[in-house]
């Protein structure tokens, strides 16, 4: 079975996907070697923001939307307080990550 990890960090809302993509990378100590994906959901995912090669999207090679384009307010946050979706980190060892969301309150405020 393989270890569990946790990080707990602080994100704005306004940014996009590919910016979170960054800091998950920084967060986990990660070189960005990998695909990487951002689903809502892990079965049918209805948002599907994806780390592409722009040659394989000139192609048509994948219908994934590029991170940079989706935006973790309005595509992930939206009535999802106390929710989560999925980080889906190299897709040959398929490290498939959980992210929640919490709610901010006064201690965090002071750690952070």
């Amino acid at each position: 079975m393989p270890c569990s990890v946790e990080r707990t960090l602080l994100v704005p809302a306004n940014i996009n996907m590919m910016q979170l993509h960054y800091i998950v990378q920084i967060a986990m100590d990660w070189e960005n070697i990998h695909l990487a994906q951002f689903m809502d959901r892990e079965e049918r995912p209805g948002i599907n923001a994806s780390l592409v090669p722009e040659y394989d999207l000139e192609y048509g090679h994948f219908n994934e939307t590029p991170l940079n384009e989706v935006h973790l307010l309005p595509d992930f946050l939206v009535d999802r307080l106390a929710k989560s979706f999925f980080y889906l980190y190299d897709f040959g060892d398929l490290w498939l990550h959980t992210v929640k969301f919490k709610k901010l309150t006064k201690n965090d405020r002071k750690v952070f």
